[in-house]
């Protein structure tokens, strides 16, 4: 899990969120949640293609094929990062 960085005392509060700088390794950055975010825009992607589809809404049916390929994308990203990681590739 990456380390939270402290607020600053005047800064946003956003900025208690995000992890710190150095913090991320390979494998919280590829890891396993890619395939299911993948998996999950893929799906959001077929329900608004069939919403756009049923209400003749042709941006909708444009944002799910856009959302379909992005999680395609997610997906295959996954899979070249673990074959990577199994050769023994290292950064």
């Amino acid at each position: 899990m990456a380390k939270l960085r402290q607020p600053a005392a005047a800064g946003s509060a956003r900025d208690s969120f995000l992890p710190a700088m150095g913090t991320c390794t390979m494998d919280s950055q590829f890891g396993r949640g890619d395939v299911m975010a993948g998996g999950a825009d893929k799906a959001k992607g077929r329900a608004k293609k069939a919403v756009g589809e049923l209400t003749g809404n042709e941006d909708l049916k444009r944002e799910g094929d856009i959302d379909k390929a992005s999680g395609k994308v997610k997906e295959v990203t996954q899979k070249v990062a673990d074959k990577v990681r199994k050769t023994g590739h290292k950064k």
